[in-house]
């Protein structure tokens, strides 16, 4: 499920947000355009005895599905319940183990209807696989400072697979900060419907650091939006461009760019260049947040 993903922990786990085929979305309030994302500074996790405790008071797992064709339609989603421990080696200095226990039933998405067609047979299938966990094996030193290698075994809807993956480790006098960042494909662990539809790479987020803020109350839908097109959720376009461009240059080019966008870059490629860059995910964004309206059908068959 990871062919070597990029960045991340076994929070890989909350992959399949495959189910990102939904009918009614709920709607966000709007940000005035170019206002910048704030995003609260990672609060170190403290250490005892060498280990320290991982829970949503903490750290957070986050993923993003994305629609087949040119338009992205991203979906956010994670977990409210989990559990886990990053455990330092002998010298105290270095990360020697990672794990997680994940409550699928804690699932979130912004959109009711589709929190509920995750948890289904479709895909997690929560009643069958009402937990899923990830035991590292073994943790070496990256190809830069600051980097980690993390190898271990996930269990997830009833398969476990050794996965290997790169994350960024800190150490300061109040504790640790762990980031994890990677692409997983869905399908190679059982959930393969609705391909056509849904993109199989999931992008996803582990940080350890940072508190657990979904999987509250839905955004409420403003009096007359009905059912309308666009990222959903509270979404910021410059996270999603982050988890793409994995060499960081300000481009996602080549396998950066997923395969179903690729068959509708020009659309999103406006300048020609051959990548895509950020304000063309902005813009792209945009036209999907402006389409809609009750009687607007969406290409594709469904949300």
């Amino acid at each position: 499920m990871f062919r070597n993903l990029c960045v991340g922990i076994s929070v890989v786990l909350i992959l399949s947000v495959a189910s990102f085929a939904q009918t009614d979305e709920t709607q966000t309030k709007k940000t005035p355009p170019g206002t910048p994302a704030v995003t609260p500074a990672p609060t170190p996790v403290a250490v005892s005895n060498g280990v320290a405790n991982l829970s949503p008071e903490n750290s957070k797992i986050e993923f993003v599905g994305i629609h087949v064709g040119a338009d992205p339609k991203p979906r956010l989603g994670g977990f409210a319940k989990f559990s886990g421990q990053l455990t330092l080696a002998d010298d105290g200095k270095s990360v020697s183990g990672v794990s997680l226990v994940f409550n699928m039933d804690s699932l979130w998405t912004q959109i009711p209807k589709l929190t509920t067609h995750l948890k289904t047979a479709d895909f997690f299938d929560v009643a069958k696989y009402p937990t899923s966990k990830f035991e590292s094996t073994k943790v070496t030193a990256g190809d830069k400072p600051g980097m980690v290698t993390v190898a271990g075994n996930l269990s997830l809807h009833g398969e476990t697979k050794e996965v290997t993956f790169p994350a960024k480790f800190e150490l300061t006098d109040e504790g640790v900060l762990f980031k994890s960042e990677f692409k997983l494909d869905r399908t190679e662990f059982g959930m393969d419907k609705m391909t056509d539809r849904v993109v199989a790479e999931v992008a996803m987020n582990l940080s350890i650091g940072e508190k657990t803020t979904g999987g509250g109350p839905p955004v409420a839908q403003a009096p007359g939006q009905g059912r309308r097109r666009g990222p959903v959720g509270r979404l910021d376009p410059a996270e999603f461009f982050k988890g793409l461009d994995k060499d960081g240059d300000g481009k996602l080019s080549g396998d950066e760019i997923p395969k179903q966008m690729r068959q509708g870059l020009s659309r999103i490629d406006t300048d020609g260049d051959g990548s895509v860059s950020l304000e063309e995910i902005k813009a792209r964004f945009q036209q999907g947040g402006s389409r809609g309206g009750g009687n607007q059908r969406s290409g594709g068959g469904g949300k």
